[in-house]
């Protein structure tokens, strides 16, 4: 834990920041010895070999396209799949708001415990028609 109560040149946030690059550092360090030294290379490889390609895959086409394209393809599915989730779950409340039997059909999935969550309003719903 990080004490403050002593005099310190850095600043909390500051110490924090330190701390947590010493700890990436070693953690790479130990990575590296460990895939070298150990002969555990063909499981474990070393850190650099791992950052280098990496970094190389910004460049350098993975299949047919650069790490960023893929990561934009990707971000592209998220925001696609986000877009349509968004308009169910739009709809289904709005279902659920407005009939009685919509709601009583998908009720058992809605997460939330009857009664917890009230909602005041002067609308009261009518009698179900038969």
């Amino acid at each position: 834990m990080i004490d403050s109560t002593t005099n310190s040149r850095f600043s909390n946030k500051q110490l924090i920041v330190i701390y947590t690059i010493i700890s990436l550092v070693s953690l790479l360090i130990v990575w590296e010895l460990a895939a070298r030294f150990t002969g555990a290379s063909m499981f474990l490889p070393p850190a650099s070999q791992v950052l280098a390609a990496f970094f190389r895959s910004f460049v350098e086409p993975i299949g047919k396209r650069t790490m960023l394209a893929h990561v934009g393809v990707s971000l592209y599915r998220v925001a696609v799949a986000f877009f349509f989730a968004t308009i169910a779950g739009i709809a289904l409340g709005v279902g659920m708001g407005y009939s009685r039997t919509f709601e009583a059909i998908f009720k058992p999935i809605s997460p939330h415990k009857p009664g917890k969550y009230k909602i005041s309003s002067n609308k009261t719903h009518p009698p179900p028609t038969k």
